[in-house]
């Protein structure tokens, strides 16, 4: 799948040195979702971006037509973990 990935903390855009590899698939009836994989650089750039931030979380994922808008309540604990595993894998 191609299309625009981008994702925003607190208003920053997060600059990516390779793409996600994206793909798409059916999860329910009328329901897709996406995932994007990431290099262990760009893993580690999202997981320290996301366990910072304080207001808001934007992900523009190239099926949807407008960002999707998350608050950042809880993100800081599930990517502080991500962000150890990547660390220590790193």
């Amino acid at each position: 799948m191609q299309g625009e990935f981008k994702i925003a903390v607190d208003g920053s855009v997060l600059e990516f040195t390779d793409d996600p590899v994206l793909s798409v698939g059916s999860v329910d009836q009328n329901l897709n979702a996406i995932e994007a994989v990431f290099d262990l650089e760009n893993a580690r750039l999202v997981a320290k971006a996301f366990s910072g931030a304080k207001k808001q979380i934007a992900i523009k994922d190239a099926m949807s037509d407008q960002p999707i808008l998350l608050k950042a309540t809880g993100s800081t604990v599930a990517f502080n973990s991500m962000l150890s595993k990547c660390l220590k894998d790193g």
